[in-house]
């Protein structure tokens, strides 16, 4: 990790924080590797008086309720790009890691990957409210007990599909494969990819709101 100097006294302490770099007048701290956590940047600056100004990665989170009493609840959220300093390649320099955190019946789990491009990470805020709109369709499985997914990705690892929809709002299926998946479909376990998948119940109005945080997130993260 390195700092550089600018041209005026290091005195000033007042940051931007904009896609995992650290801006000022004075100048620009960065990594040569993958960025840390957003999370950790800001944790370091405070630990040496730094204020950190700009907007801040915000969950995106659906959560179903099932009638056992248990919650399925999913969050999603872009923590860094995989590379830190841009490289002029528009693929390598426009991944995200994506970090998520799932609970079901079954278990509770973690994953952390770099699965979305910052164009592919946009659509979902677009998906979201095509839902609370009621212009995605709802997809059914086919006559072997597949669903493929409404929108996916370049990398496999993430998926959307719309399970159902009601005047309550809608149930959205989040298809988890690789290295998303949970720790006990992994390996000679593991599903086909998409097939294995958590539905959580969302309203209209969570839907939309969802939409506006997972936005407010990405902007961070403007395509380089």
């Amino acid at each position: 990790m390195s700092w550089t100097a600018g041209p005026t006294e290091s005195s000033f302490e007042r940051f931007v924080l904009a896609g995992g770099t650290l801006l000022s007048p004075v100048g620009t701290w960065t990594s040569d590797e993958s960025a840390p956590d957003l999370d950790a940047l800001i944790a370091m600056a405070g630990s040496y008086g730094i204020e950190v100004l700009g907007p801040r990665p915000v969950p995106l989170r659906f959560s179903l309720r099932s009638r056992h009493g248990h919650a399925n609840s999913v969050e999603l959220r872009p923590l860094r790009y995989q590379f830190a300093a841009a490289r002029g390649d528009r693929y390598d320099d426009n991944w995200l890691v994506i970090g998520g955190t799932v609970t079901t019946s079954e278990g509770s789990w973690s994953f952390t990957d770099p699965s979305l491009l910052t164009h592919e990470a946009r659509q979902v805020a677009a998906w979201l409210r095509a839902v609370a709109g009621g212009t995605v369709a709802v997809t059914r499985p086919d006559t072997a007990g597949h669903v493929s997914p409404d929108m996916w990705f370049n990398e496999p690892v993430l998926a959307f599909s719309l399970a159902d929809r009601g005047e309550a709002g809608a149930v959205i299926r989040l298809h988890l494969s690789l290295e998303a998946a949970p720790p006990w479909q992994q390996g000679a376990h593991s599903a086909d990819i998409y097939q294995y998948f958590v539905k959580v119940h969302v309203d209209t109005a969570a839907l939309l709101h969802a939409a506006d945080q997972w936005e407010l997130a990405m902007a961070c993260f403007p395509t380089r």
